[in-house]
């Protein structure tokens, strides 16, 4: 055999070990990136339920709770609450929206509700939100002290489209 059959032969087989070191590392990316669909997947299931988990815990409060539901009864009909029953239905109000900021995050980064972007999550929850805010109460307080404990961009979207 001379030096240059021997020169090709040597191609020859660097190009398959190339070409089979391609194939290893096509079907390694591909199994990494069907366990990133797949933690991305469990990630998103483990936030909805922790978010959904957090809206039911605020609201059994009011369900297990008499005082609790005639004071939330009272603010939505527009009777007035006293200074403690303020308190307690600003502390329903830091709830409700704490929950809400947490989804909207969530909607924001494609963690939360699927095909849902923050314009449809307000959509949906707008009538429910307006109704809170327009309560005495509840109006004070967003125009007072939620503004500090929201992040800006949350309390302004809530602001703008509760003011629609």
């Amino acid at each position: 055999m001379n030096w240059e059959a021997i020169g090709t032969v040597s191609e020859v087989v660097g190009a398959l070990a190339v070409l089979v070191t391609l194939f290893y590392l096509a079907k390694q990316i591909r199994h990494s990136s069907e366990s990133q669909d797949r933690a991305n997947q469990i990630a998103q299931a483990e936030s909805v339920t922790n978010s959904n988990a957090l809206f039911l815990t605020g609201w059994e409060q009011i369900a297990s709770n008499e005082e609790l539901a005639a004071i939330y009864d009272r603010a939505l009909s527009g009777q007035e609450l006293s200074s403690v029953e303020s308190v307690r239905f600003v502390a329903f109000l830091y709830m409700y929206f704490a929950w809400m900021e947490v989804l909207y995050c969530q909607i924001s980064v494609d963690l939360g509700f699927q095909d849902m972007g923050p314009k449809e999550y307000f959509d949906i929850s707008k009538t429910y939100v307006s109704k809170l805010l327009s309560t005495q109460v509840g109006a004070e307080w967003w125009n007072s002290d939620a503004r500090s404990n929201f992040s800006t961009e949350f309390y302004d979207d809530v602001s703008a489209f509760h003011n629609t």
